[in-house]
């Protein structure tokens, strides 16, 4: 009778022992540095204003958050504050999900707990401070996943057709969720689900996306949308703008994704492999994220099944075993963990938006602008949103040397059917190690012969007209 007491209490005490986990996984974000991308803001804001994606807002990807009606822009979250709720609440969400999908798996709150402790050092780790379209398709996948596990356990396509919608949400945020769908769709030929029941979740699945293109044939973007987010990118995109991980990416990612890797290795040679099968394959499709270009947030939706994945490999190891690797796991793990830590360890700084030279550039905006359109020249490009302000002629791009190979000339046209009331200009930024002004030659000449300095901050100059 005692040790059934006991057992009841423990599971009355553990799901406070889940929640103060993820309390501290938002406290310690909270000593981090938070950065939103600033697509995120600038993409909202313009779209709100009347900008057409696509067709006067030069981007690849998929319309998500950003280029809808509604959008965070539309919603009120157009802050900083706002902005980091937005990221703890998809967080929190996240987190919860998780920890229902290892009691479903592991039955074992041993399991539960040691999972969701391996998630959350690893979340914060993968870029856990940074908010992009990511971080709003990890819990989306996360509940994508625990609705087949279920439908798998009980045949309950009514939860089969709802992973399917969800999952149709997540490609209208990124279109990498396709190789992901179709690695998901032939498991469930190989499992012998009924041709019927994957028409019907197919269905589902591409409802929002057909609504979206709806729209935009209703708006008339239909051909911008494609090149853009199909042509642009098979081509432009695909020259000048992936990047690849590093050997010191690589190394700093084996403890996650190395061990996931001898997880599955190990699950083949005990032939263990068909229960983490489903896990696999969340793992394998969601690494495209990073395909394009490698940054640790594009690792965020893997993230979950990698560590599922070294559940299932510490669940056979023996004692001795378990404890030795362990031991190395956690003391390789700090070593890599701490200098990031230290890195990122100045909360409530976020570069570009409230910095002190972006406060000061803010404010030189305001005072030399007339109330026409200003023109942001290699500079951080959301000075429009802090400033409430718009760029010329209508056209808006950020100043990457992929998207300027091809819309330079766009551009320009915009600037001389609205020339700007003062341009904002940074001849030394860079990204990827190209310096952005190389690749607008010919706007820098016309902003050379119609526009002087008048005055600067930091590595930003303001110029007027002549």
């Amino acid at each position: 009778m005692d040790t059934l007491k006991i057992l009841k209490y423990k599971e009355k005490i553990f799901p406070l022992i889940i929640g103060f986990l993820i309390l501290v996984h938002i406290f310690i974000l909270l000593q981090m540095l938070f950065f939103p991308y600033p697509e995120l803001f600038i993409y909202s804001y313009l779209t709100d204003k009347g900008f057409m994606p696509y067709k006067q807002i030069i981007d690849q990807h998929f319309p998500g958050v950003m280029f809808l009606p509604v959008n965070l822009y539309s919603l009120g979250i157009d802050t900083l504050a706002e902005m980091r709720m937005v990221s703890f609440a998809l967080i929190i969400s996240g987190d919860l999900i998780f920890a229902k999908i290892l009691k479903k798996l592991f039955n074992k709150n041993t399991y539960v707990f040691l999972g969701l402790l391996l998630y959350v050092f690893w979340q914060i780790y993968f870029e856990g401070h940074v908010l992009w379209i990511e971080s709003f398709i990890t819990p989306l996948l996360l509940g994508a996943f625990y609705l087949l596990m279920n439908f798998f356990d009980r045949k309950s396509y009514s939860q089969f057709y709802i992973a399917a919608f969800i999952l149709g949400l997540s490609l209208v945020l990124k279109q990498t969720v396709l190789p992901l769908v179709g690695l998901i769709y032939l498991y469930l030929i190989y499992k012998k689900v009924p041709l019927k029941n994957i028409f019907y979740s197919l269905l589902l699945f591409s409802l929002p996306m057909c609504m979206v293109l709806l729209y935009f044939i209703k708006i008339g973007i239909i051909k911008d949308f494609f090149y853009w987010t199909v042509t642009f990118n098979l081509t432009a995109f695909a020259q000048m703008g992936k990047t690849h991980p590093t050997i010191n990416d690589l190394i700093k990612t084996m403890p996650v994704f190395g061990t996931a890797a001898i997880s599955i290795l190990w699950l083949i040679r005990t032939r263990g492999l068909k229960k983490a099968l489903l896990p696999g394959l969340f793992l394998l499709g969601s690494l495209f994220f990073a395909y394009a270009r490698f940054d640790y947030i594009h690792l965020q939706p893997a993230l979950p099944f990698a560590v599922i994945l070294i559940l299932f490999l510490l669940n056979n190891l023996k004692r001795n075993l378990l404890i030795a690797s362990a031991l190395v796991y956690f003391l390789v793990s700090l070593y890599i963990f701490i200098p990031s830590f230290r890195f990122n360890n100045r909360p409530g700084i976020s570069p570009m938006l409230n910095d002190i030279d972006t406060v000061s550039l803010v404010n030189l905006v305001n005072k030399y602008k007339k109330g026409g359109s200003i023109f942001a020249l290699g500079t951080y490009p959301h000075i429009y949103y802090l400033t409430n302000t718009l760029p010329p002629g209508g056209i808006f791009s950020f100043q990457f040397p992929w998207f300027m190979k091809v819309a330079e000339n766009r551009v320009l046209e915009g600037i001389l059917s609205d020339p700007p009331d003062i341009i904002v200009r940074d001849t030394t930024a860079q990204v990827d190690g190209l310096t952005l002004i190389d690749y607008m030659e010919t706007i820098e000449d016309y902003v050379e012969k119609h526009y002087k300095v008048v005055d600067s901050v930091g590595s930003s100059e303001i110029l007027v007209k002549i």
